[in-house]
Parts: structure tokens; sequence; C-alpha cells
């Protein structure tokens, strides 16, 4: 697929307000359960897949990918568009490693498939690391960068500081994800579902409609994301442009291959159409 058809396949799904990503998480999940995500995700047609940044899961996952569009059409229908692949890191990761380590690895995942960049913010000053977020928009030249920002790190007025300031000095194509911290506190789903639409809210309320230069700003939502997401969002009247699902997942295809695999046909279909029946979409 050619670069440009990817910048306007994401954009589209954006402004339509249908975006879906798989965040399979940044180290904290094993290879054979990361293929499997990406596999049956791939197959239930996700906008997008999230891994670290590494050029062996990039690999990985287009293999999975590659997999999910040739068994694609023994499950009804056949992929069309085959998800965008992003790949992901901390901040504080670009702040350690030397310049030289993160174009090393620039190179190899962009050269193996890489298709879009997200940073998850969890050091909020921006000059220490603003050489390296010039270096990947070398290697993503034209194409919306992705912030994962979280108020367990932020407090509202730091946290809209940054957007502005990253907007406006670092890239104006940019993508925020705001993000309910499930990891932190997965006892309480609507805790974290609530902490996600509510940061939303914030964003919204503070920045987007009050600024017209962040009024086509895209927000998604991830953190303690799952099938009452929407449901929530809609009540509290909070608009976004996509979600990404997190935890969920993986939790969710744990609990179906402890009991199942992939080789029994009917058992995968009754699970992928479950998850193309989770509803994500729709405009507030």
């Amino acid at each position: 697929m050619l670069e440009k058809n990817k910048i306007e396949i994401l954009k589209k799904r954006l402004n339509t307000c249908k975006f879906s990503k798989l965040d399979c998480g940044i180290n904290n999940l094993k290879i054979e359960e990361i293929y499997s995500l990406i596999f049956i995700y791939s197959l239930a047609e996700f906008t997008a897949i999230d891994i670290s940044f590494d050029n062996c899961l990039v690999n990985k996952a287009k293999k999975a990918i590659l997999e999910a569009k040739i068994k694609s059409k023994l499950f009804d229908r056949k992929i069309k568009e085959e998800p965008l692949l992003f790949i992901s890191c901390y901040s504080s990761f670009l702040y350690e490693k030397e310049l030289s380590e993160i174009e090393k690895r620039l190179k190899k995942c962009c050269d193996s498939g890489a298709d879009f960049f997200e940073i998850h913010i969890d050091n909020f000053h921006l000059e220490l690391f603003r050489e390296k977020i010039e270096l990947i928009k070398e290697y993503f030249p034209s194409k919306p960068l992705s912030i994962n920002l979280s108020r367990q790190k932020f407090s509202n007025s730091n946290m809209l500081d940054f957007i502005k300031e990253f907007k406006l000095k670092i890239i104006k194509e940019l993508i925020i994800e705001v993000d309910g911290n499930e990891k932190q506190n997965n006892s309480y789903p609507m805790n974290q579902t609530l902490q996600t639409i509510s940061t939303a809210d914030i964003v919204n309320k503070q920045l987007i409609r009050k600024d017209i230069k962040f009024r086509k700003l895209p927000i998604l939502l991830s953190g303690g994301t799952n099938q009452k997401t929407l449901e929530l969002a809609k009540v509290c009247n909070v608009p976004f442009n996509g979600i990404t699902v997190c935890d969920y997942a993986r939790q969710d295809l744990k609990k179906f291959l402890d009991q199942n695999n992939f080789d029994d046909f009917l058992k995968t279909k009754e699970y992928l159409d479950k998850i193309r029946n989770l509803k994500l979409f729709s405009k507030v």
C-alpha cells in the first residue's frame, strides 16, 4: 500500500469517528500473545495495530497480518485494508537512548513496514527529547504523530499546555490518545473508563472548542476501554474520533485461548464475530 494511501485511510477513519486500534502494550507481553492478538484483530478489520518500538516485533506483526489476510476468506469477508502499524515507546526511552541508537531502530522498523509512531509521554519536559522527535519526523515525513497522555502524570493545566506546545512548536499533524491508566487499576474498569472520558472532556472543552487552531485535533480513548465506553461517552456528551483497546483485548483473548485455539474454525469464527460486534463507534 502506498504511503499516501495509508495517510488517507488514517485521516478518513479519524474524521468519520471510526478509528479502532489494538494496543499490544510496551514490552509487557510474550511474542506468541502479541502474534495471536494481531492475527485475530486484523481479521476483525481494526484500523491499526500498536506494538513496541522493536524491529523484531514489526516483523512478527507483519507475519501475523499476512496470515490474517490469507485466512480472511474463510471467515466470510476478505480483508480490504490491512491494519496500519504503529510503533510506540515512552518519552523517557527517547531521552535515555543515544540519538544513534534511536536512528538505528527507526531505520530497521521503517524498512520492515512500520507506518506511524506514537510516544507515551511520561516526562513532559519536551526539550529533553525534542531532538529525538525531530529524527522521528524525518523517518515518518508528512505523517501525523500520536502522543498518549495520562492525567496520572499531568495536572489538567500541564496537560493542555503540553498539547499546545507540541502542536504549535513540534508538529501540526497530531493525534491525542487519552489514557485512563487501566494498567494501574484493573480492579475498577468503570473508574478507568470514567477517567479516560473525563480527560477527553477536558481536552474538548478547554482546547478544541475554545481555540480554532485545535478544532480538528483528533482524540482517541484508551485505558479502561471496552464495549461500554461508547455508551458512557454518549451519556456524558463527549465526542471522540476513535478507540484504542488494550487490556480488555488481551484479557478477553487469553480467556478464549485458555479453552480453545485458532485451529477450531467454528469457535474462532464465533470469537471473531464477537470482536466485530463490539459497539465502539458512533458520533456523540
